[in-house]
């Protein structure tokens, strides 16, 4: 029997280095060819391949494996791959390159979700999404995705949003239809009324996606960025057409740590109030009482309760200051909720 036994024992001792074996193979074929675009998003893929294989093996089990071996396959270039929200030339992807430069590895994702899924996954170090606009509003989606992951914000970006329209066409009189994002179209109406009476406007996905389509017609055109123009070989026929002042969207740094302590600091929460009366006014009190400056307030529907709301703050200052940790403190004491989203450099308009 102790025979038996060892013989055993050395079998999964085996079976044990070989699988280290393959997991530095994998690494090795995941640094040489990290340069890919795609290589990131399609590491989450291996986990289809369970659906598909029989053994003795819990499936449970297996998909948690190979999640770990994504977020360790991640962390070999975590500080230079950056998910944000696609395709290339988008002005989310203008935010990442701005801040973490041009030569970062960017992941291109189809939704908000799947931004904070890859950094969540450790398939990336940090993701990128817009948070509000100057004219458009707060996304509330970023909100709700904010309140439910345990990722932290990290930093802030503020781009300048100056449309553009590009073209391959040799002048404005040759055009006949114009592809943009409707918020795009919708800022750049007046000036498109203007100069291009009866062109067909058309809406798709963003304004990257709108250059390639107006890349591959000289009767096409497109409103977008000049990173789109770069991106796509577009010259630009018309330079800022949106003609609606100071047009800025903010877009919030994502990860899974959270960032050191500047000289100047912003720190966001969220928490919820007792249906009472006068119950926001005292979760504003104590922010009053240490001097502590609010710069944003907006509300959203509780998921859980009708008629309950979540408030989401930024306020000034870093959370281990003094007076914002017992700030904090006393609005913990009181409130139902209370949910530190991170504390992070304020963003300088890029």
């Amino acid at each position: 029997m102790a025979r038996l036994r060892s013989n055993w024992e050395k079998e999964l001792a085996s079976i044990d280095k070989t699988l280290l074996d393959l997991l530095n193979r994998r690494a090795s074929l995941f640094q040489a060819h990290s340069g890919d675009p795609g290589v990131s998003k399609r590491l989450g893929k291996s986990q289809d391949l369970i659906e598909h294989r029989a053994g003795p093996f819990p499936k449970a089990a297996a998909k948690r494996v190979f999640r770990e071996i994504g977020r360790g396959m991640g962390e070999l270039t975590l500080g230079e791959t950056v998910a944000f929200l696609g395709p290339e030339a988008t002005f989310t992807h203008v935010a990442a390159l701005v801040h973490f430069g041009e030569k970062a590895q960017t992941v291109p994702c189809e939704s908000i979700d799947e931004v904070f899924h890859q950094v969540e996954e450790g398939l990336t170090g940090y993701g990128v999404v817009p948070i509000e606009n100057t004219m458009e509003g707060i996304v509330h989606h970023t909100l709700d995705m904010l309140l439910e992951s345990s990722l932290l914000i990290v930093g802030e970006v503020q781009i300048p949003i100056d449309h553009h329209l590009l073209s391959r066409a040799g002048s404005l009189g040759e055009i006949r239809e114009v592809f943009s994002h409707p918020q795009a179209l919708a800022q750049c109406r007046d000036w498109l009324g203007e100069h291009l009476p009866g062109v067909t406007l058309k809406e798709v996905a963003s304004t990257a996606a709108a250059a390639r389509r107006a890349r591959r017609t000289k009767r096409g055109a497109a409103v977008a960025s000049q990173w789109a123009a770069k991106r796509y070989g577009l010259p630009i026929l018309a330079h800022k057409i949106d003609k609606m002042g100071q047009n800025i969207t903010r877009f919030l740094l994502l990860g899974r740590k959270g960032a050191p302590p500047s000289a100047h600091d912003k720190t966001s929460i969220v928490f919820s109030v007792r249906d009472e009366v006068g119950a926001l006014h005292g979760m504003l009190a104590p922010f009053a009482r240490h001097s502590i400056n609010l710069t944003r307030i907006e509300s959203r529907p509780s998921r859980q309760k009708p008629w309950e709301y979540h408030f989401f703050i930024d306020l000034e200052g870093y959370s281990g200051d003094p007076p914002i940790r017992k700030a904090l403190a006393e609005l913990e004491r009181s409130c139902q909720f209370l949910k530190h989203l991170g504390s992070y450099p304020r963003a300088k308009l890029g």
